[in-house]
């Protein structure tokens, strides 16, 4: 399997990521031959190449769609990834920023399925679950 991975600032570079953890577990692996900064990136990068990307596909339909890539379903269990939302402490006290937040939580509960939407609560406000 030839793949793509992306890479946020953090991970620069980095051509391993989970699924590589549990291809090694079955015995298996994959030949990355590059690590891209977004999925949008890694998408077209496809598009161009004989390759796989494992994106999430609520996240990357329009780009999906407009590049006229097919879709299948990982035959894989992934650990869900984490999701931050992070602010400045200056901004806890603004009132249209702490709406903002509000907005866009009700917004990534409606993309999520229901297990990760449920862990979203005030004491939890990005639903990111304990290691």
């Amino acid at each position: 399997m030839t793949a793509v991975t992306t890479a946020g600032r953090k991970a620069r570079g980095r051509l391993r990521d989970p699924i590589e953890d549990i291809l090694e577990e079955r015995g298996s692996r994959r030949r990355v031959l590059a690590a891209v900064p977004t999925l949008t990136a890694a998408l077209h990068f496809a598009r161009q190449n004989d390759i796989l990307v494992a994106v999430p596909e609520h996240m990357s339909r329009p780009v999906l769609n407009q590049a006229g890539l097919g879709v299948r379903p990982l035959p894989l269990d992934l650990p869900p990834v984490p999701l931050v939302l992070a602010w400045h402490q200056r901004y806890d006290g603004d009132r249209a920023h702490i709406r903002l937040h509000e907005v866009v939580r009700t917004a990534l509960r409606a993309v999520w399925r229901p297990a990760e939407a449920d862990s979203v609560s005030p004491s939890n406000p990005t639903g990111a679950r304990p290691a």
